[in-house]
């Protein structure tokens, strides 16, 4: 619900709100030494329910944190294990992951293993755990002693302890440490299955509906698809890879099209990263409105992507907003649009 509100508002007057949250960012950074752990906790929380990536504040907030896990640190914060999970949990939703060094990673490792192992104290509730562990594996990192923690705690929930969208973490968390190399912990298999196990029927699972801008997409790939790969060229919706649906995808050459709406990214407040575009909201409307457009994927996005491409998928995506141009330009635009994604991803033939 916020986040839908705040879209709203945002989209009223993107440039007014985007000069607002960069202010109010801009202040907070120059004090992030000050604020509590609780602070940073709630400053986390913030930016995630409505979607906004600053990178600076992120990176402070990180920063502030791994003060903890520095021998003789000056910084007198201690976390609970609530506020730990949500600041994890919240980097790794703005997807702070991709901007990390190889020893930012290393330090957060070290420290989440001591904090879970308990050498700080530090106690989590199971869907903290839960949150922790999944954050931790957006951000790059495996803490064996994480992974370990959450095993025993799964092991031992009795029936009908845990709810669906845990368990759907949990299968990202699992699938991902048994297929990445660098993850050293050896996983066991808890949970099986996919996420639409109760509502499949003979045609597939019920509750799944593509979306209009996904039908479009689809409805053109089937036009250029048989003239720039071959004729006889499958082309699947709703595709099934390991436990995830993709939107789209030629399973011949494992590739999948991913058609992303709004919910796929984050609003960045970084002038590099932030376009605005002024759109009608209807063809036949006079009217319009100023809208946002970026490249910052979330977390859950950048999840399955990384799953996909470890399974040898390749993963072409299809921004809302670009789709939208294209097709405001004619059908001949959003056919030259889609073959040039197509032709630019090397397509292999699966065994």
């Amino acid at each position: 619900m916020y986040m839908s509100l705040f879209r709203d508002v945002f989209n009223s007057d993107a440039r007014l709100m985007h000069k607002c949250f960069s202010a109010l960012n801009e202040a907070s950074l120059t004090r992030l030494h000050e604020f509590t752990s609780r602070d940073l906790n709630n400053l986390a929380y913030s930016m995630a329910i409505l979607g906004i990536a600053d990178e600076r504040i992120m990176r402070g907030i990180f920063d502030e944190l791994l003060k903890n896990s520095i021998a003789n640190s000056t910084s007198n914060r201690v976390f609970a294990g609530s506020e730990l999970s949500v600041i994890i949990y919240c980097l790794a939703t703005l997807n702070l992951g991709p901007t990390l060094k190889n020893n930012e990673i290393e330090i957060l490792t070290q420290y989440l293993n001591s904090a879970v192992a308990g050498d700080r104290g530090v106690h989590f509730q199971d869907f903290e755990l839960l949150n922790l562990t999944w954050g931790a594996v957006v951000l790059g990192t495996y803490p064996i002693e994480i992974l370990k923690k959450l095993v025993d705690v799964w092991k031992h929930a009795g029936p009908g302890r845990w709810e669906r969208q845990q368990e759907g973490a949990l299968l990202y968390i699992q699938t991902l440490c048994q297929i990445d190399d660098n993850c050293e912990f050896d996983f066991p298999t808890l949970v099986t299955g996919t996420f639409a196990d109760e509502d499949e029927t003979e045609d597939g699972p019920s509750h799944l509906q593509s979306s209009k801008f996904q039908i479009s997409v689809m409805e053109v790939l089937k036009k250029i698809v048989p003239k720039c790969v071959k004729e006889d060229t499958n082309i699947e919706d709703e595709h099934l890879v390991d436990f995830m649906y993709v939107d789209i995808a030629i399973p011949e050459h494992r590739l999948c099209i991913e058609c992303d709406g709004p919910s796929h990214y984050c609003i960045p407040l970084h002038d590099d990263d932030l376009m605005f575009s002024e759109i009608r909201k209807a063809d036949n409307d006079s009217s319009s409105v100023w809208s946002l457009r970026c490249n910052w994927i979330n977390g859950s996005t950048e999840l399955k992507d990384r799953i996909l491409k470890l399974r040898g998928w390749r993963v072409i995506h299809v921004p809302y907003w670009e789709w939208s141009a294209a097709r405001r330009m004619g059908r001949g635009a959003a056919e030259d649009y889609l073959t040039n994604l197509i032709l630019s991803a090397e397509l292999t033939t699966s065994n």
